[in-house]
């Protein structure tokens, strides 16, 4: 059997393959935090913007004892009626704020516009608090929709505004003004 002419000294022969494996292996730990690191400066913001979209839909839950207020007294036909429960309503400090994120509610008592605004809540993206949604009360016609104060007859639709209306306007409703809520935190029908 013949020896191989360096089998004597076999650190020559062979190369140290424990430190090239040690420095791939933190260039890829390197590597796989600095994806991870960017991969959370892009989710983590849409997730909060989706976060505060869920909550202001709660919001604007939280306005359906106004809604259905309004479309009693319209059902009514009672000009004065709406009137009438719209300062009741506005009066009552147990109606202002049934939620954590809703500071106050108003009920416009001549046209039946509601805004709500919500409250300084540490849940809602900073842009989102102490901001406003109006919602405007259409009644459907044959020729379109009519605001309340017309007294037309037919089912009442209602257009909601943030910072804009284009929704509403695409469908041909106008609005009492605008809210102030950021159009990014609203659902679709309110931007």
């Amino acid at each position: 059997m013949e020896k191989h002419p360096n089998s004597g000294n076999l650190a020559l022969t062979r190369p140290n393959h424990r430190a090239n494996a040690t420095g791939f292996t933190l260039i890829e730990l390197m590597l796989v935090v600095a994806i991870i690191s960017i991969i959370a400066a892009v989710a983590l913001p849409a997730y909060q913007t989706y976060q505060t979209r869920a909550l202001i839909s709660e919001v604007l839950l939280q306005v359906a004892m106004a809604r259905n207020l309004v479309v009693e007294n319209y059902l009514e036909s009672d000009p004065g009626l709406l009137q009438r429960s719209a300062n009741s309503y506005n009066a009552s400090t147990g109606l202002a704020a049934n939620s954590p994120l809703v500071d106050y509610t108003h009920i416009n008592p001549n046209s039946g516009v509601i805004t709500v605004f919500t409250s300084e809540s540490d849940r809602l993206d900073v842009d989102a608090r102490g901001r406003s949604i109006k919602l405007t009360p259409q009644v459907r016609t044959a020729s379109g929709y009519a605001l309340l104060t017309t007294q037309p007859s037919g089912a009442i639709d209602w257009a909601c505004s943030s910072e804009g209306t284009s929704a509403a306007s695409g469908l041909g409703m106008s609005t009492h003004g605008i809210g102030t809520m950021p159009r990014r935190f609203v659902p679709f029908e309110c931007r």
